[in-house]
Parts: structure tokens; C-alpha cells; sequence
């Protein structure tokens, strides 16, 4: 008898536990996408004026105009691909319903770190208007959103295969949201192994013309 109150006790601070996951893990998908769907609403209307209207000290360091609309393009087809899985999250405890949903992600993740650049460089009046319009924050703050999104799947998949038996009904499922966390993040690391050596061959590339370091290599 003591026996089966202890495992009772176990199985209850499990199950309370996947449920706070679920919970938490809801909540900030929900914030998360509210964002990028706030970014994937600008038009490229709209950055062709601001672009325009930049003054003539601005201009030159800025990103390119084209690459600013193709990452608001693929944040619109992010937003499309990954609604799914918040559409899923709607019921909570269909687990295999949220690793179906995140298998459909994976390409998504792919396509906006190969568009995203992580130094990019806006007219003020468009970052202001993103600030205005989005709770302050500012146009990089918000596009930077899927990349430093990715990386809690995998965590998340690894916390579900530690929590739950694999005699439970839902041990497979949880299985496939960790093997599709871990390819999301997987396409996480690759984007940071390639800007890491981007910014390693600018620093060689300015020593060895001599000229001084950029910002985003004095650090290295």
C-alpha cells in the first residue's frame, strides 16, 4: 500500500509538472507569435517609403533594401508554416498533435536563418515606428525572435523524454517533438556557427588589410 501512495505521489508531480511545461510553453508561443505576426504585417510599401525618405547620412550603412523585404516575405511564409503548431497547442494535452505540428516547422526555421541577418541596419523613422507600434521593441529585437525561439523546442522535447515513462501512451509522441526540436535546433546552431565564422574572417580579413576591428569583432 505504502508502495502504491509513493508512486501515486511520483506520478502526480509529474503529471503536474508536463502540465505546467504545456502551460508555460503555450503562453509563450502566444507572445512569440503575436510578434512575428506584427512583423510579418509591414509592407514592402512601407519600407520602399521609409528607405526613401532615410536621410542622406543614413543611407549609406544601411541593409539593403531588397534583403529587408525578402526577410519580411519569409516571416510571412514563417508565420503561415508555424501557426500550425499554436493551432495544435489549442489542445493542450494532444502531444502528438504538437510534434506533427513542429515537423511542418522545420523547413521554416530553415528559410528565415537563411534570410535573417543579424546586423541589420534600418532607417530610424521605420525602427520607430516598429517601437511605437510593438510594445518598444525594436525591428532587430523582433525579427531576432525565431532564433532565439528554436533552441527551447529541443530543450523542451529533451524535458517531456525525461518526464514521461516510456510505458506511457504519449512516450512516442514526445519522442517526435524531440527529434524535430532537435533538427530546429540543429538549424539554430548551424546559423550561429556561420555568423561566428563570418565574423572570424572579417577580423582576418581587416588584419591583415590593417585596418581597425568592426563592432561585431572586437569581442572574438
Amino acid at each position: 500500500e505504502n508502495d502504491l501512495r509513493k508512486y501515486a505521489k511520483i506520478q502526480y508531480k509529474r503529471e503536474e509538472h508536463i502540465k505546467k511545461l504545456l502551460e508555460e510553453t503555450i503562453k509563450t508561443e502566444k507572445s512569440f507569435m503575436d510578434g512575428m505576426r506584427f512583423l510579418s504585417n509591414i509592407t514592402p510599401e512601407e519600407i520602399k517609403k521609409f528607405y526613401a525618405n532615410a536621410p542622406k547620412k543614413e543611407k549609406k550603412g544601411l541593409t539593403p533594401e531588397a534583403q529587408v523585404i525578402n526577410l519580411i516575405e519569409k516571416s510571412k511564409e514563417f508565420y503561415a508554416a508555424h501557426a500550425a503548431l499554436l493551432k495544435a497547442m489549442g489542445k493542450e494535452g494532444d502531444l502528438n498533435g504538437w510534434a506533427i505540428a513542429l515537423e511542418k516547422s522545420v523547413a521554416a526555421f530553415e528559410n528565415y536563418a537563411a534570410a535573417f541577418n543579424h546586423n541589420i541596419k534600418l532607417p530610424s523613422q521605420m525602427d520607430e515606428m516598429v517601437q511605437q507600434g510593438y510594445k518598444g521593441l525594436t525591428f532587430g529585437s523582433l525579427a531576432i525572435l525565431p532564433i532565439q525561439r528554436g533552441p527551447r523546442y529541443r530543450l523542451l522535447g529533451q524535458e517531456f523524454l525525461r518526464q514521461i515513462p516510456a510505458s506511457d501512451p504519449r512516450y512516442k509522441a514526445a519522442q517526435l517533438f524531440t527529434n524535430n526540436g532537435h533538427k530546429i535546433g540543429k538549424v539554430i546552431d548551424d546559423y550561429n556557427a556561420r555568423i561566428e565564422m563570418e565574423k572570424l574572417n572579417d577580423k582576418f580579413e581587416r588584419l591583415r588589410n590593417g585596418k581597425p576591428r568592426s563592432k561585431e569583432t572586437q569581442t572574438l
